[in-house]
């Protein structure tokens, strides 16, 4: 993590902010990273299986053994679709272990070994791709009454059969569906699943027609374990909010005698509305709800926490008596949020870790730490661990991606239209404590539309068929660390103070002024760094105006007006140094003005990286678009 040196004129508050908790961030000493190990063939032997999106650890009813269960997101959808082969996958594992990897067994799937009952007779038919039904992926699990539940995204694609967001049930045998006919017309999935006083709640992502997220209860008698006895009419709304307050209730927890419901709202599809930033719900008898985050009266924060940029609370945990969230935030600067009594939230990380993390996709508490994993589409998902979740105290355990590949240009094309190679697995997507182990599991490129239209903003309107290149994986470490490698990759960016006459940090700008930047990339390690690529993100209140000591080998602006200028560097020796510096114009205040420069080269047997960034003339919270 990247110490910050001194900063340069007087600042406002959010520069304090920002630079207390970076400096914080930055001093912890890394004491090695975990060692992980990938206990999955890539996408399970299937490149379609883009997501590792769901994961539970669940013991059949009159067995001892304990599975690890997995939901997936396939892409792989036939023309027209096909509804045996096309749609998600459920695999599982009994924890034995064949030369380094678990035996997985696809249990729901094209080859399934599992049975589904069918609704109509009754009768059995084979568990296949999608439940036979297309569907594409399953997004929550969770153990109520001995079985074990899953919540499905509705169908995107496909024949015209009207679809909602489904839940299954099964066994560990046999699956039955557990909600027909469903919660009506415009309910996308069903992701957030939780048990709160021995009864089963589930929310829905739903924005049609003017009616926005619901929270539902099972309302059948007894189960006993019996999948037979699962009552899939037996469902009853008890809270719902419009459509202009959430979409989504993708996460619900519980904590200190209260169901806690995280909200997300905008930013999904191409017509969703501006963003406004999420909200959270909360209710001690699953009746009465209060809003403790958001617009009411009486709720003790704005929405988003006060910046409308966290538009969705995508995870939550309970760690040492205190309640943690964890944002997408559209400004690639996901947050966490903590409580002691889930009405007074305070930050614990507002930047994203320093890096392009938009979102904190995962947290669960191992070895009494409390982890995070990350979504990074550039240089792959992270995780990062804290002994006591305050600020300043996190440290990153893995290596991104998991095991670093950035393997995207060579064999899809160039997702950024640039010399920058995308991570092949950039989310942190489920996670469980199975046998002693943290398991986590990925998501790379899909062919759904939301991947689609993710990769079409990058590429400036490039459609591609992005699935079957790159697959989920799984991976699993027990806390043990290593040394880390040798460090032989240093950059500094700083930006030019001319009150000062000093290259400096922090500078106070206005619109029209000309502001220079350097950035110095320099080998301080005893080995040679080949292949570097230098890329510098600035922020939208900039523009790159050119007399640059050193061409930029590409310049990218984003269609959110974000500019990105790379070099190439062949070759830097041990104390070998190259100092780039430009200009840009200061041309308007609409975001939070984080300007971040990274690097990376091969460094003899591995890829060694590097970061550093300035703030030129903070801003007011900016308004998402």
């Amino acid at each position: 993590m990247k110490k910050m040196r001194s900063t340069g004129t007087g600042s406002l508050l959010l520069t304090a902010m920002i630079m207390a908790l970076l400096v914080l961030t930055a001093a912890i000493p890394v004491s090695g990273l975990y060692h992980w190990e990938q206990v999955s063939e890539e996408g399970f032997g299937d490149l379609s299986n883009d997501y590792a999106w769901s994961m539970a650890v669940y013991t059949p009813p009159g067995e001892s053994t304990e599975y690890l269960y997995v939901g997936t997101l396939n892409s792989q959808y036939s023309e027209p679709q096909n509804l045996i082969s096309d749609g998600c996958e459920v695999w599982r594992t009994d924890g034995t272990i064949v030369e380094g990897k678990y035996v997985w067994e696809q249990v729901v799937g094209p080859n399934g070994t599992q049975l589904m009952i069918q609704p109509i007779n009754g009768s059995l038919i084979p568990a296949s791709a999608g439940f036979g039904n297309g569907i594409p992926g399953i997004q929550g699990m969770v153990v109520y009454d001995g079985l074990l539940w899953a919540g499905g995204l509705s169908r995107i694609s496909g024949i015209e059969i009207p679809t909602t967001g489904t839940i299954w049930v099964t066994n560990g045998t046999h699956w039955r569906r557990a909600n027909i006919p469903g919660f009506g017309d415009g309910v996308a999935s069903i992701r957030g699943m939780a048990v709160f006083n021995d009864e089963l709640y589930v929310g829905t992502l739903k924005f049609k027609g003017g009616v926005g997220a619901s929270i539902y209860k099972y309302t059948g008698d007894s189960i006993g374990r019996d999948l037979n006895a699962v009552n899939a009419s037996a469902w009853t709304e008890v809270f719902s909010v419009a459509a202009n307050d959430a979409w989504w209730f993708g996460v619900l927890k519980v904590f200190n005698g209260y169901l806690y419901a995280f909200s997300g709202y905008g930013g999904l599809t191409t017509d969703s509305s501006s963003a406004q930033g999420c909200e959270i719900y909360r209710t001690s008898d699953g009746t009465s709800w209060e809003e403790v985050v958001g617009d009411a009266p009486g709720a003790s924060m704005p929405r988003g926490f006060g910046d409308n940029c966290n538009d969705f609370i995508l995870c939550a945990a309970v760690f040492q008596d205190k309640l943690y969230a964890g944002t997408k935030n559209s400004e690639d600067m996901a947050e966490i949020w903590r409580t002691s009594d889930g009405l007074n939230w305070e930050p614990v990380e507002q930047y994203g870790f320093g890096r392009r993390n938009r979102y904190i996709w995962r947290m669960i508490v191992y070895n009494d730490m409390l982890i995070a994993g990350t979504f990074n589409t550039l240089s792959g998902c992270e995780a990062w661990m804290s002994e006591t979740g305050d600020p300043g105290t996190f440290e990153q355990i893995n290596i991104n991606g998991m095991d670093g590949s950035m393997t995207l240009i060579p064999i899809i094309g160039n997702m950024s239209t640039s010399g920058v190679p995308r991570a092949d697995q950039y989310g942190v997507r489920s996670v469980a404590i199975y046998q002693g182990y943290l398991v986590a599991g990925t998501a790379t490129w899909a062919d759904l539309f939301l991947d689609k239209l993710y990769y079409y903003y990058y590429t400036e309107g490039e459609w591609h068929n992005l699935s079957g290149y790159v697959g989920c994986e799984i991976w699993r470490t027990d806390g043990t660390t290593y040394d880390i490698l040798p460090k032989n990759l240093d950059v500094t960016k700083t930006v030019w103070d001319p009150e000062a006459q000093a290259w400096v940090q922090e500078l106070d700008a206005v619109v029209n002024d000309t502001v220079r930047f350097r950035c110095e990339i320099r080998n301080i390690g005893s080995s040679n760094l080949t292949d570097i690529v230098v890329w510098n993100e600035l922020s939208r209140n900039l523009e790159y105006a050119d007399r640059a000591t050193i061409d930029p080998a590409r310049i990218n602006v984003s269609s959110k007006g974000r500019t990105r200028l790379e070099w190439d560097i062949s070759y830097l020796s041990p104390d070998e140094n190259i100092a780039i510096e430009y200009d840009t114009n200061v041309t308007n205040y609409v975001s939070k003005d984080l300007n971040f420069l990274f690097a990376r080269g091969w460094s003899k047997d591995h890829w060694d990286t590097d970061w550093d960034m300035v703030i030129v003339n903070p801003t007011a919270i900016p308004e998402c678009t």
